[in-house]
């Protein structure tokens, strides 16, 4: 899931390797991208601290999951508490 233009668009993408590099389309910039949205793919993300606090503005209750369980891939504190608060600022819309 990714927003430009002030819409919000989803793109598919299968990774087939271990590592690889998703490039969107030059029309579709986006400053942010949600991995596995909706929690439909199997793999694991780890998201930084700019995108947990971004997802607290544009995080959707289908992301929840997902939040919760970025903490489980990265115990810091910080992680913890940004985790939290995206998942009180979505609860709370």
């Amino acid at each position: 899931m990714f927003k430009a233009g002030g819409a919000t668009g989803v793109s598919w993408f299968v990774a087939a390797q271990p590592r690889q590099v998703l490039t969107l389309d030059g029309r579709m910039c986006s400053p942010w991208i949600f991995a596995n949205a909706g929690a439909q793919g199997y793999y694991r993300t780890a998201y930084s601290s700019e995108a947990l606090r971004a997802l607290s503005y544009v995080g959707t209750k289908e992301d929840l999951p997902l939040i919760q369980q970025s903490t489980q891939f990265d115990g810091s504190a910080e992680t913890s508490q940004l985790a939290a608060a995206a998942v009180k600022a979505i609860e709370a819309r």
